[in-house]
């Protein structure tokens, strides 16, 4: 707990002040000096009673840390071990530019709402970093990670009582832009597919066979991410029940699998086209063999094939 604050009147040399000793949480002491005035002395009980509330109240009376430190720290004591590579990767990303940014050097308890605002306006456009490097700016859902970052740190500090005020409670979250989703058209479809139609003779698929039309109505039907088609596995796929249990994720450029990334994202699909019901089975007993289990669009080694292997196309 934080000493009481002692006003009392000290000499520096030939200067007199008013001076307020305490001791913080870590049992350090401390103290700040007025002007031996009369007004000194008005302000010097004033910060007095600020040193004793901040004491009942359990707040640091002097945070160390500034906004890119404790974001920095906030990170790597409590998110890192929490997230997918994919997700700390965007959210180091989102640090980078808190990092560099002109309130990234404020010290915590000195922050407010205003300067935080004026910082997303300034990332809408052209800005300068607190280096004199120039950036470009950045969309408004960049802008948002960027809040949402910042405001889970600060309900962090202050859930710890590193500060007694959180000044994320007075800024406005960036209103995001989502640009209008189209959907495919009969004509494009049919070009889709046509394309698709000639990548057996691409020199790019010699290695390895696979039924490219297939895995594009896969991908066009049963409203699969790539991901999620390329973690499929044949013990995924009930036959007789015609549905597709999809319940995980291919990690880009690695073997590795997530779960769905929602509770909602682990779900059945059924399989209502017959055509597509037929190519499945067909391509479970290619070559003569029943594939019982493993990936449904496996690789050369058996293991889940690869984005590229479809984004090169």
């Amino acid at each position: 707990m934080y000493g009481s604050g002692s006003l009392k009147e000290t000499k520096v040399g030939k200067y007199e002040y008013w001076t307020v000793r305490y001791y913080d949480n870590e049992g350090k002491q401390k103290w700040k000096r007025f002007p031996h005035t009369d007004q000194g002395k008005k302000d010097a009980k004033k910060f007095q009673k600020e040193v004793n509330k901040k004491k009942s109240d359990g707040v640091l009376v002097s945070c160390t840390h500034t906004v890119a430190s404790w974001t920095e720290e906030y990170i790597q004591t409590y998110k890192i071990n929490s997230l997918r590579d994919s997700s700390l990767s965007i959210l180091l990303l989102t640090y980078n530019k808190i990092e560099v940014s002109p309130i990234a050097d404020i010290p915590l308890d000195k922050l407010n709402g205003a300067m935080v605002q004026n910082f997303y306006n300034m990332l809408a456009d052209e800005w300068t970093d607190k280096n004199g490097k120039i950036h470009s700016g950045i969309a408004s859902s960049s802008i948002g990670k960027v809040h949402k970052l910042l405001a889970a740190a600060f309900k962090k500090a202050v859930q710890l009582r590193m500060i007694a005020y959180d000044p994320m409670s007075v800024v406005e979250p960036p209103k995001v832009k989502y640009a209008e989703k189209g959907i495919f058209t009969e004509d494009e479809l049919q070009k889709v597919f046509k394309a698709v139609a000639t990548i057996g003779s691409n020199k790019c698929n010699t290695r390895q066979s696979h039924d490219y039309n297939l895995l594009f109505n896969l991908l066009l039907q049963c409203g699969m991410r790539v991901g999620e088609l390329l973690a499929l596995q044949w013990q995924d796929i009930d036959f007789s029940k015609r549905e597709i249990h999809i319940h995980s994720t291919k990690v880009r450029c690695k073997q590795e699998f997530n779960d769905t990334k929602t509770a909602a994202g682990n779900r059945y699909v059924p399989i209502i086209n017959d055509n597509l019901l037929i190519s499945l089975k067909n391509y479970q007993s290619r070559n003569g063999v029943t594939r019982l289990a493993g990936y449904v669009f496996e690789d050369s080694h058996g293991g889940a094939m690869e984005y590229r292997n479809i984004t090169r196309y």
